[in-house]
């Protein structure tokens, strides 16, 4: 049986994890030995995948900061561990990831192979002091790795144009997603603030992510703004570092119908009782929430930023596409949008529901047991 071999920073909630977790069990499933290895613990971790899979390096440590004090001793753990296992495959997820098993790599040769993985858009990372030395530390580790899979096409091209790697490693990957599980999990029951605001608003824009700079929550405010005398809400499903300042501009915007709901683990009856998805991002690598959208029927409103929208739309064939920062295009498209839903025939809806087994988490199986050659070994 061939042994396969994730390797990421933690099982944090989030879009990685929860592509390794799909990826890891789907693998499992066609009789791969599948372990997932992290650099430390969180207090709150993924539990989508089973426990006997998960290795730590290190156990105890909750932080990352912390962490990459000891990333020494996690090296030469992590080096053991791949020792042992000769002739596995291990696909390396972020920067520090990636430079450790390059290492081992380095010193193992032909033993290991080694896939590079890219789940951010350079775009976003390469621009500043710090991002030149990112830069330079995936250029040195994918020049040792067998392929780089790139959860997009735009993210592929960047890497390309940016130098990281060659046009020859470089493959695309779409992150998978259980379009089954999403729609089971999405009959449970909505928060009491939600609940709350479909009963005093006409209409609702769901938003799901991270309150980070890269998600552009200021634009959506202002949209918010333009749509008030619409009754219309945007409700935000997410915590991050932002929370504060935000809540501050839409307390000195006046803006009275912008909600922050808090972090949900299944913000999916939500998104199923929303009238649509909207996404304000300046840049994305891939664009998970989009795909869940789409699995729930549901239509979506997305900036056109790089790299995952525009990939996962089609253009704008199943959702539409504004301009990254033009409040008042996202609003009348958010109006457009409302409008159409109340004539959208049920061929409309069965195409964006066809749409998202696009990305099913079994399909992107299929195609990575066929390009790193495994289906030998099933």
């Amino acid at each position: 049986m061939r042994d396969y071999i994730f390797f990421l920073p933690n099982l944090a909630r989030g879009g990685v994890a929860r592509t390794v977790a799909c990826l890891a069990e789907g693998l499992a499933a066609k009789n791969i030995n599948v372990t997932v290895v992290i650099l430390h613990e969180q207090l709150e971790q993924l539990n989508e995948l089973k426990p006997g899979r998960i290795r730590c390096l290190l156990p105890g440590i909750p932080a990352y900061a912390k962490a990459l004090v000891f990333a020494p001793l996690a090296l030469v753990r992590l080096f053991k561990l791949l020792k042992a296992q000769p002739g596995a495959t291990v696909s390396a997820h972020g920067l520090l990831p990636n430079l450790m098993v390059a290492a081992c790599k380095h010193l193992l040769g032909a033993q290991l192979d080694y896939v590079g993985f890219q789940h951010d858009s350079p775009s976003g990372h390469y621009a500043s002091a710090s991002g030149l030395v990112k830069k330079r530390i995936l250029q040195w580790s994918f020049r040792r790795s067998k392929m780089v899979a790139c959860v997009s096409s735009g993210v592929s091209e960047e890497l390309i144009k940016e130098r990281v790697c060659s046009a020859s490693k470089t493959v695309v990957l779409y992150n998978g997603h259980n379009i089954t599980r999403i729609r089971e999990l999405a009959h449970g029951g909505v928060s009491p603030a939600f609940q709350e605001l479909r009963s005093h608003y006409s209409h609702v824009a769901l938003m799901i992510g991270r309150l980070a700079p890269q998600k552009d929550y200021d634009t959506a405010i202002q949209v918010a703004r333009i749509l008030a005398p619409e009754r219309f809400a945007i409700a935000v499903i997410g915590d991050g570092p932002e929370l504060s300042r935000l809540q501050e501009v839409v307390q000195q915007a006046g803006v009275s119908n912008f909600y922050f709901l808090g972090a949900r683990s299944n913000p999916f009856p939500e998104l199923a009782n929303s009238d649509l998805l909207l996404l304000t991002s300046l840049h994305e690598s891939f664009g998970n929430v989009i795909v869940e959208a789409l699995a729930l029927g549901k239509p979506v409103v997305s900036t056109d930023c790089p790299s995952g929208p525009r990939e996962i739309l089609d253009g704008a064939r199943y959702g539409a596409l504004c301009p990254v920062g033009d409040a008042e295009a996202l609003a009348n498209a958010v109006k457009l949008t409302v409008q159409s839903n109340s004539l959208q025939s049920d061929a409309r809806r069965r195409a964006i529901l066809q749409r998202s087994q696009s990305f099913d988490v079994s399909r992107q199986v299929e195609r990575y047991i066929q390009l790193l050659g495994l289906q030998q070994q099933v």
